[in-house]
């Protein structure tokens, strides 16, 4: 697409010096010889080809933003996908081996914190996200009482 894009661009600027030669040998119409009027097609069917060249660029370049913005939502529904399998993932583990914590006071949570994988800004950055979950949660997991979802749902979840 870049090569047709450069191609037609090239092709563009050709027929605009083309034009621009022609109008600054201006021919006068009352003194038209039939070299002059073929002259004078020539110099419309330029135009003309220009425009078609112009109306091309601007139906590709519609094209091309439309497919970005396709593959953008079809990239963020995926990346969002892998986010949600991540956090099932280590919510999983912290029930298989969350007893590695045993040590932590009954009345602390563990926070984990994922850099960057929060919800995307306005300005195209993503922000922190924040998983606090209580150690006596994490004990009820261990020992199954609660399976991961109901660990993942009785975390509290937040983006910074």
């Amino acid at each position: 697409m870049r090569e047709d894009l450069g191609s037609m661009r090239e092709n563009f600027m050709r027929r605009i010096d083309e034009l621009r030669q022609m109008e600054n040998n201006p021919l006068e119409a009352s003194a038209a010889t039939p070299v002059e009027s073929d002259l004078r097609a020539n110099l419309e069917d330029l135009r003309l080809a220009v425009e078609l060249l112009k109306s091309n660029a601007e139906s590709r370049a519609e094209n091309l933003s439309e497919q970005y913005d396709s593959a953008k939502a079809e990239y963020q529904v995926q990346w969002r996908v892998e986010i949600s399998t991540l956090e099932d993932r280590m919510y999983t583990l912290l029930c298989d081996y969350g007893a590695t914590l045993r040590d932590l006071p009954d009345n602390e949570y563990l926070t984990i914190v994922f850099s960057d994988l929060g919800e995307e800004t306005e300005t195209d950055t993503r922000t922190d996200k924040i998983h606090m979950l209580s150690k006596v949660n994490m004990a009820q997991c261990q020992s199954g009482s609660i399976d991961a979802a109901e660990l993942q749902q009785l975390s509290s979840n937040y983006s910074y």
